[in-house]
């Protein structure tokens, strides 16, 4: 059994080292296709350290005649392979370091591999055994390789440590490693940046992806309009609040042409500044280097335009300025000059906003009276006792003087003094109002007195005790106007007594009547009352015109005619009454010509306020004074009527500027605060 084992092992080590025979040349018999490919290949070993030498083996089949070569950067082992089966060993002394070797035959690259020369204590960058490298996170081993530590050796800044496979990968400034999403979307660090990148992150809650931009956004919430939320509307001055179209004019602007309401967020159009503007001197008639406040008034829409009040023109020296408020302003006060004259002042307003007053409704004058001629103003007190003394006596008259205590009411208010226990008036009033109508009798027509008594009720701010709609429903028709009017003047059409009804309609329903251009076509029929000697006619007929702020037909007719019948003393009376009254109708050519003055500030002023002044002296002439019962009573000529004694004297006194009052012939309250 044993020699039969012995044989079989013998026969199988036989078969095994059995070489086959080379191929033939021919290419014939055995199975081949031609000589086997050439092939070669190395290997490496390293004895020592600090200096190394390495020992290379190259072994090479089929290649024999050819070129081979060992290389290791500019060193090299090379020869002519001989046989098909060929070794060779090269040795190199090298220092520490990593080799890498490339083996070629002639110029085919057939193997390569790496070799290291190791330290005896230190890694190949210097780093000790056993410790971290300075570049992290390598680690020096006990062997001498480097090797990968991030939990021990850390990471360099800006990338942290897989604990996985010891190394380190870059992160962005929020901790997200490169080529990842952040948690805050949709940032994605890109090579240390983080960038926005919704195509791949995603969108926070309530937010849509921009794919071309890749960045979020809130999905639009517009209001009716297509407005967004929180936006204005290119309506202005909507904003769209949270869906709804709202005003907003503080932050959306208005349309153009209009300003904002700050208060109601609405926007208004700018109304443009109009009508013409008026100039009063208080007081215009003044001793040398007396004070006098300049005003404007007669504005419309024009507030926070600056008044420049100045001398001579409106490239003159100026004198005082004003902001307007409600059409009207007072500049602060100015020296009159030193020199007795007539000087003309000018008030300026730029009301187009184009840089110049040059506009005929941009400035008005008016004549400063300089002169030494004694004022009337330290006799006010006792032009005030007449007033209190006649108010007195109507009280206790047993004939109702309604008519009397309304031209008290007047003069009170023309002179600027207190009118004490408003109350009583108006209770005297009302206790004299007719049952029936609501209207007042007097000496003169009802509607005469009426109209006198709703003024002074307009001056005491208080209202009938009795409805006058009755009363006024005579005289709602032209129709019944007119007759009016031919009853006063033996049916013949004379115009001058429909002021009654304009006025007391004025002052009661503060309105117009709905016939007064049927008046204005009626009267301007035949204007030969314009330039006429009856002076009270015409003064009389233009009250209307003055109320309706009409303008006056045959302006300088009439102004013609008025200076013309001026006497040369300076005083009017001429044709005015069948009886004489110097002072009434002396006071009421004064009347009309301060009223052009203000309605047509820039029409022949010098020419007008000359006449006024020349008046002054006869005015001031007819000034006398009476005691009674010791009290010093101050009053006008002759008359003892409260009309001709002291109420017209007073407006007279008030216009040529012997008193520094107001007289408001104009109307320029009432009209005003209808306006």
């Amino acid at each position: 059994m044993k020699k039969i084992l012995i044989i079989l092992i013998i026969i199988f080590i036989s078969l095994c080292t059995q070489q086959e025979p080379p191929p033939s040349g021919g290419g014939g018999g055995g199975g081949g296709g031609g000589p086997p490919s050439c092939s070669a290949s190395f290997s490496l070993t390293s004895t020592g350290k600090d200096t190394c030498t390495i020992t290379s083996t190259i072994t090479a089949s089929y290649c024999d005649n050819k070129s081979y070569e060992l290389k290791n950067g500019g060193t090299k082992c090379s020869g002519t392979i001989a046989g098909d089966s060929f070794s060779k060993t090269c040795d190199w002394t090298v220092s520490v370091g990593n080799y890498n070797y490339e083996l070629y035959v002639d110029i085919d690259l057939k193997d390569s591999g790496p070799i290291v020369c190791k330290n005896s204590s230190k890694c190949s960058d210097g780093t000790l055994y056993d410790s971290c490298s300075a570049t992290k996170p390598l680690y020096c081993d006990s062997n001498g390789n480097l090797i990968n530590k991030c939990g021990f050796c850390h990471c360099p800044t800006n990338q942290l440590c897989n604990i996985t496979n010891e190394g380190c990968y870059p992160i962005c400034s929020d901790n997200t490693p490169y080529g990842q999403c952040s948690v805050t979307r949709p940032l994605y660090c890109d090579n240390g940046n983080l960038i926005n990148k919704c195509t791949q992150c995603s969108c926070p809650s309530g937010k849509s992806c921009n794919s071309t931009t890749n960045s979020c956004y809130t999905p639009s919430q517009t209001c009716s309009d297509g407005t967004l939320y929180g936006q204005c509307s290119a309506t202005k001055p909507k904003y769209c609040s949270s869906g709804t179209l709202i005003n907003k004019c503080s932050q959306c602007s208005c349309p153009t042409n209009q300003n904002c309401n700050t208060t109601s967020e609405e926007c208004y159009t700018a109304l443009q500044c109009s009508s013409s503007v008026s100039l009063n001197l208080t007081p215009s008639t003044v001793q040398p280097s007396s004070s006098v406040i300049p005003s404007a008034s007669g504005l419309i829409n024009c507030s926070n335009k600056v008044i420049y009040f100045k001398k001579d023109s409106c490239s003159g020296t100026q004198v005082s300025s004003c902001t307007l408020t409600c059409g009207n302003c007072t500049g602060s006060s100015f020296a009159a000059p030193t020199i007795e004259g007539l000087y003309t002042h000018y008030a300026c307003i730029d009301k187009d906003d184009d840089g110049d007053f040059s506009d005929s409704s941009e400035y008005s004058s008016k004549i400063l009276n300089v002169t030494m001629i004694l004022l009337l103003q330290s006799e006010i007190v006792h032009i005030d006792n007449s007033l209190e003394y006649l108010r007195s006596e109507y009280l206790k008259s047993g004939v109702p003087k309604v008519h009397d205590m309304a031209e008290y009411v007047v003069s009170k208010t023309y002179l600027g003094t207190q009118i004490p226990n408003k109350q009583q008036i108006i209770d005297y009033f009302d206790n004299n109002q007719n049952q029936t109508d609501g209207s007042w009798k007097g000496v003169n027509t009802p509607m005469f007195t009426t109209h006198r008594v709703l003024l002074a009720y307009y001056i005491l701010n208080a209202i009938p005790n009795r409805s006058l709609d009755s009363f006024f429903s005579n005289y709602d028709t032209w129709g019944e106007a007119l007759a009016y009017d031919l009853d006063n003047h033996y049916n013949k059409f004379d115009g001058r007594d429909i002021y009654h009804i304009v006025l007391g309609w004025f002052l009661y329903y503060r309105t117009y009547p709905t016939w007064l251009n049927d008046f204005f076509t009626k009267v301007e029929e035949d204007l030969t009352w314009t330039n006429s000697t009856n002076s009270h006619k015409r003064t009389h007929t233009l009250y209307s015109y003055v109320m309706a702020r009409r303008q006056f037909p045959n302006l300088d007719g009439i102004i013609n005619e008025t200076l013309k019948e001026q006497s040369s003393d300076g005083h009017w009376d001429y044709q005015c009454l069948s009886t004489p009254r110097p002072v009434y109708c002396n006071a009421i050519q004064l009347v009309l010509l301060q009223q052009i003055i203000k309605l047509y500030p820039n029409h022949r002023t010098a020419e007008i306020q000359s006449s006024i002044d020349r008046s002054r002296q006869w005015v001031y002439d007819t000034y006398n004074t009476t005691t009674v019962d010791g009290v010093i009573m101050g009053h006008f000529g002759t008359s003892t009527s409260i009309e001709d004694a002291v109420m017209v004297g007073i407006m007279s006194a008030g216009i040529n500027g012997l008193m520094d009052i107001n007289v408001d012939m104009a109307f320029e309250d009432l009209i005003g605060h209808i306006s």
